[in-house]
């Protein structure tokens, strides 16, 4: 008997477990590390935000797993050793045949000064009934969605939510100017020049603005508007951490990466904020 240890029960943990499921004799032993006991689509927080949905429709429980054939590890990821297929799990060894490292991408609020005081962070899912209530008590003003840091989890989901918020507001009669900004040249990169033209001339009819090659430095409370820093941008600080194998980035001892913080910020009256950011046109 062989064992696969997929680390990380994500979309891509899951949809790999599957797929070797289906490759690999029954006597072959498919395990799935993982934290959370859940698996959750992420699309669901930004539905949960306009009241399309709660986030509990988009979970399931990652026990479902076994009836696949597929043993579900429940812990934390404390030690990876790649080259001996092994990983420590709540500070137990586990050791495999092979192992698939798909742990995803963890968030770095931090990296930007005033971000967790000021930001709504609607990529975390503990953030989201503040966020809800938040939109629910806007009266009008100016929406700052922004893209922190790249690369980002669900790229397009920034730009769901402007027409998702943007259709919510409409409905109750609330004017808002929605803007987009992102510190990369294009709205989503992966589509191309011309994938990307028709996503912005789309922003553009639903009246949205979008911000390429701005680069967030701070959040700030008040002001509402967006202000120019004349200020070199700062690199967004990284932990101390081993690199991933392969040289992929920086690591924490779970195995997560790092990345800067890509979630939404929202501005306006009652929660103004001010932005400070360098822009590039």
């Amino acid at each position: 008997m062989r064992r696969v240890l997929i680390l990380g029960g994500g979309f891509g943990g899951v949809a790999t477990a599957h797929a070797l499921r289906r490759r690999l004799p029954p006597e072959d032993e498919i395990v799935v590390v993982e934290r959370r006991p859940y698996f959750m689509l992420g699309l669901r927080k930004t539905w949960a935000l306009v009241g399309r949905g709660t986030l509990e429709e988009g979970r399931r429980p990652l026990q479902a797993l076994e009836r696949f054939g597929i043993r579900v590890l429940p812990g934390t990821i404390t030690a990876i050793d790649p080259a001996n297929r092994a990983v420590e799990v709540d500070g137990r060894r586990w050791e495999g045949d092979a192992m698939v490292v798909a742990l995803g991408a963890e968030l770095a609020p931090e990296a930007i000064p005033g971000f967790r005081e000021h930001a709504l962070n609607v990529y975390d899912p503990q953030e989201i009934p503040r966020a809800m209530e938040a939109v629910r008590a806007f009266r009008g003003g100016q929406v700052m969605i922004g893209i922190f840091g790249a690369p980002y989890k669900c790229p397009p989901a920034p730009y769901e939510m402007a027409f998702l918020l943007q259709d919510f507001f409409e409905a109750r009669g609330v004017r808002a100017r929605i803007s987009v900004f992102t510190p990369q040249p294009m709205s989503l990169p992966v589509l191309g020049a011309a994938g990307c033209s028709v996503l912005e001339g789309r922003l553009a009819e639903r009246g949205i603005d979008f911000l390429p090659n701005h680069k967030a430095t701070a959040v700030e409370a008040g002001g509402g508007g967006l202000r120019r820093a004349a200020a070199a941008l700062r690199p967004a600080p990284r932990h101390p951490s081993p690199p991933l194998p392969g040289g992929r980035g920086p690591q924490r001892p779970d195995g997560r990466r790092r990345v800067g913080a890509g979630a939404p910020a929202h501005a306006g009256d009652p929660l103004r904020r001010g932005l400070r950011h360098r822009g590039h046109h």
